[in-house]
């Protein structure tokens, strides 16, 4: 459904002005008059590319300023993907592999001393890595610093929740807590409860809210 919102003409009058004055301005700074201050733009914080999946994610990493403006030399980072399914990529339940893969490679690329690549899944875990195509992908990058693993049910930790929250202190998994960079990987999928499940929701694989389904 498209609405119509009725604008008086007063304030009609102040948008195209504001429009006009802001496209004049724009035009004085390209012909470079001497009194229009030019800066060098800044990094997005938001990109959207099309394309295949591997070259897509590193043009969109490189959009919003780089690998390197979040992952320093010698940090320890966890990509945290959806592998929560037994599915193939073509299913697109889970992240897609050579998303994950690349994620991987920028961050090593960066100079991360270690890049772990986890998830507390929903089916049966070994099938899930399996079958979603992570387990290959990460191994592909060939790089001893890149691993792969299912969470180990005795490494969660109590982590307490600072501010207004209905929550006092929640269990999560230690790599995830204790990693320098925290890189949240998700794929964005209609969802039965949520409507959208997207970064949000992807946060799950990370916390122990239930049991952990087959390790």
């Amino acid at each position: 459904m498209i609405r119509r919102r009725i604008v008086d003409p007063g304030r009609r009058r102040f948008c195209f002005d504001a429009i006009a004055g802001g496209l004049g301005a724009a035009g004085l700074a390209a012909v470079g008059f001497p009194w229009i201050c030019r800066t060098e733009a800044a990094p997005a914080d938001l990109a959207a590319v099309q394309g295949a999946s591997a070259a897509a994610t590193r043009r969109a990493v490189e959009i919003i300023g780089g690998m390197g403006r979040f992952v320093r030399p010698g940090q320890r980072v966890v990509v945290k993907p959806n592998i929560g399914f037994d599915r193939v990529p073509e299913q697109a339940a889970n992240t897609s592999p050579e998303v994950v893969a690349e994620v991987v490679r920028l961050a090593l690329e960066a100079g991360a001393r270690e890049v772990s690549v986890f998830d507390r899944t929903s089916n049966e875990s070994k099938q899930c890595y399996r079958a979603s195509g992570t387990e290959a992908a990460v191994l592909s990058v060939g790089n001893p610093r890149a691993k792969v693993f299912i969470p180990d049910p005795s490494r969660y930790v109590r982590v307490a929740i600072r501010g207004e929250a209905a929550l006092a202190d929640w269990t999560f998994y230690e790599d995830a807590v204790r990693a320098d960079v925290f890189i949240n990987c998700p794929v964005a999928k209609h969802h039965v409860t949520t409507g959208l499940s997207m970064g949000m929701k992807n946060l799950m694989g990370v916390n122990r809210g239930g049991p952990v389904l087959d390790t």
